[in-house]
């Protein structure tokens, strides 16, 4: 089973030295040592169902920043430290619901990342982290705004596509846990130079199925990657995923919009 990350947190790419100009082999190939600093922002909207609080009004807003280091290398595979700097989470339409955040604030996330994209172990390190919080910043992590890609293994030009099938586990809240299917199509929609660097940028729709646990759910995702094939360094992500569920047989849909930028 494919374990996935909520930050696409170090999304690589590498330039193919023998493929033809703008080809590129997309790869999570930085090199040990390399540090980078990123800002992600989540907001989260529920509609229908019983709500206890008007529509419209963000149900979660997210602020995080996080400095990601490449500390190791296993095998092929990369192994990647994140460190929460700083995060702020807040329940506009609900006050008061969520535990204080500021625990989370050097929490350190720990993932093996392979050539294509897999995350093949992933942990949260931190003493001081109350274990529902640890379950929730886990379940956030491994959820549909956090998927990483699956890179191909042939080089790509502008145009091409390809789809990859991936099962995720999710506990977006403590003690609920489910188990998806996430289908992906990702499409190389640019290549272009930037400050003389290579960049490309991904074009992603995809589809997400519960397998029948206790909380029905089926839901898209859209979103786009840019990524800096020169540095080896993610440059910003988008993604807006809907997604409806059934509770207790009430049908809801949430609606979740994320942006992550390099800052450093």
């Amino acid at each position: 089973m494919r374990h996935l990350s909520i930050p696409l947190l170090l999304a690589t790419v590498a330039a193919a030295p023998v493929a033809a100009q703008n080809s590129v082999l997309l790869r999570m190939a930085p090199d040990v040592g390399m540090v980078s600093e990123y800002h992600m922002n989540m907001e989260m909207f529920m509609e229908g169902g019983p709500l206890p609080f008007p529509p419209g009004q963000p149900l979660m807003v997210q602020n995080m920043f996080t400095t990601q280091t490449v500390v190791a290398l296993e095998e092929e595979n990369r192994v990647v430290e994140v460190t929460v700097d700083s995060i702020r989470m807040e329940m506009p339409a609900m006050p008061g619901i969520l535990p204080p955040m500021d625990q989370l604030a050097g929490m350190r996330q720990r993932m093996v990342l392979s050539p294509t994209g897999e995350i093949v172990s992933m942990e949260v390190e931190g003493a001081n982290i109350p274990p529902e919080l640890r379950e929730m910043m886990e379940g956030l992590n491994q959820g549909p705004g956090g998927m990483s890609p699956s890179f191909p293994d042939r080089a790509v030009t502008v145009g091409d596509s390809w789809d990859a099938t991936s099962e995720m586990e999710m506990s977006a809240m403590p003690g609920q846990a489910l188990s998806m299917t996430v289908s992906m199509t990702y499409t190389v929609d640019e290549i272009r130079a930037v400050d003389g660097a290579q960049h490309v940028v991904l074009s992603i729709a995809g589809v997400m199925e519960s397998d029948g646990a206790a909380v029905e759910l089926d839901g898209e995702v859209t979103g786009t990657l840019e990524f800096n094939a020169t540095s080896s360094q993610l440059v910003s992500q988008s993604m807006e995923i809907i997604m409806n569920m059934a509770a207790l047989g009430q049908p809801m849909t949430m609606r979740m919009k994320m942006q992550m930028d390099l800052i450093n």
